[in-house]
């Protein structure tokens, strides 16, 4: 204990990094060797330097009584009857002297401070735990050792290829399709559909001056209808 509080290094400290008096708590130690003639009754009532959670009153073991292994609990029962029997902090409102106080106090800070930031630090975990499962959803399982499975890993990927293919050409909504663009940097041209549409307008442009039919036969153009001219429905011959 210091009889002036305006000098204790530690309470400017805690306004520097607790402006709001939200997290501390000042505990005066060694009140039982303060100087003949003074007291610390002013600075347990907050009257010098006032705390939103107040003062807190200990008497610590000696260095004595750490030599000689005096157990906590008698040191505490010892600190009870010291207060109680003092002139002074005798006469003081409970609930600001004794290292069980001290205890209670913190305790009740902790678990508010534990409420107040739990959901949040359980929304960012659970924020975290599911893009990681996003991610290895991605990667898939690890690539098996026996060759059956590798072929059938082969043939799962060649199978979710085209099926990607075939709904971008389509315009479909496909969730892996999606996440794999979600990497691809974006570009201004087109994408989709709309390119391979684009794609297959400029390879007929270079046809469109050319006669297809113009080297061939009249022998050549009906051989060639007849290889592809399928089945025929009843009713609907085929020219």
């Amino acid at each position: 204990a210091n009889q002036d509080m305006s000098t204790s290094d530690a309470l400017h400290v805690a306004r520097q990094v607790d402006p709001s008096g939200i997290r501390s708590i000042g505990v005066i130690t060694k009140i039982d060797i303060m100087d003949s003639g003074t007291d610390a009754a002013k600075m347990l009532r907050g009257e010098e330097i006032p705390l939103r959670l107040g003062y807190c009153g200990v008497k610590m073991r000696s260095q004595q009584d750490i030599i000689d292994n005096k157990p906590v609990k008698v040191a505490i029962e010892e600190e009870k009857a010291f207060f109680e029997n003092h002139r002074l902090y005798s006469k003081l409102p409970p609930g600001l002297m004794g290292t069980s106080v001290l205890i209670d106090k913190l305790t009740q800070v902790l678990f508010k401070h534990i409420r107040r930031f739990l959901p949040e630090i359980k929304r960012e975990i659970n924020e975290k735990r599911r893009c990681v499962q996003d991610r290895l959803d991605e990667l898939g399982t690890g690539v098996p050792v026996e060759e059956t499975e590798q072929v059938q890993v082969m043939w799962t990927m060649v199978t979710d290829y085209c099926d990607m293919f075939k709904n971008t050409i389509r315009g479909k909504y496909d969730r892996k399709l999606q996440r794999y663009m979600a990497n691809v940097p974006k570009e201004t041209t087109l994408a989709g559909g709309a390119r391979v549409r684009g794609i297959m307008n400029d390879f007929l442009s270079d046809f469109m001056d050319t006669n297809i039919t113009e080297e061939m036969s009249d022998e050549d153009i009906d051989r060639a209808i007849r290889m592809h001219e399928g089945d025929p429905l009843p009713g609907f011959p085929s020219p």
